[in-house]
This record gives structure tokens, sequence and C-alpha cells, in this order.
């Protein structure tokens, strides 16, 4: 799950997101997703792909969105949730997190995840 700075760093003669994801799937890695920031993130397991947009949120503090994004999704996937529908959870988890300043006090929880994700469909 790189960035799109280190995965074009990794990638440097791939220049999209599908081309860098690829890139890591002929090396034998199983699913990639790169994220992009405000521009949310690109999910491909080699048959499928998907580019999922940032969920919009009033930004103060962007530190520790990407934390935010990936223990959501590790938490959303060890529940057994479907790999699209735990980015799609995880990319609210990550917007909610810029709403507030630092990285431990942003962080969602369950409930406001779960409130936020039907809210949002």
């Amino acid at each position: 799950m790189p960035n799109e700075k280190d995965s074009a760093r990794l990638c440097p003669d791939r220049d999209t997101c599908a081309g860098q994801a690829e890139y890591f799937l002929e090396k034998g890695v199983g699913q990639v997703i790169i994220t992009r920031g405000g521009k949310g993130c690109y999910w491909s397991d080699g048959s499928r792909c998907q580019t999922f947009p940032a969920e919009k949120f009033d930004v103060i503090d962007t530190t520790g969105a990407a934390d935010a994004f990936a223990s959501a999704l590790a938490v959303l996937l060890a529940k057994g949730m479907e790999i699209r529908e735990a980015i799609r959870r995880a990319t609210i988890a990550a917007g909610f997190s810029t709403t507030k300043w630092g990285t431990p006090e942003s962080l969602i929880d369950w409930d406001t995840l779960e409130f936020l994700s039907s809210a949002r469909k």
C-alpha cells in the first residue's frame, strides 16, 4: 500500500497508478492500493481495478490521514469485509481524520464510521 510518491519512485518507468499497480502485481503482490492523498486511492487485484475518490470533509489537518486509512482498512478486512467496501469505508475514516488537529485525537471510532458509511452510500 504505497502512497503515490513512493509508488512513482519505485516504478519510475510507469507513469500511471494502473501501470504502477501492474508492476507490483507482476512481482507477486496479490492486491495493490496506491493512496493518493486528497485524490483518494487506486486499487487493483490484477483482474479488477477501481479508483476511489477521497471523501469530502472540511480539512483542518492532514497529519495521520494515511494512518487512519490503513488502520481502518486493516480492521475492516479483519472483520471479513469485502475489499472494495472496506476501502470505501477507510476513505471515510481518512477524510474524517482531517477534521481535527493531531493524529490520535482525529481517529474515527467504530460507531461514527458506521454512521458515516451508511450516510455516504
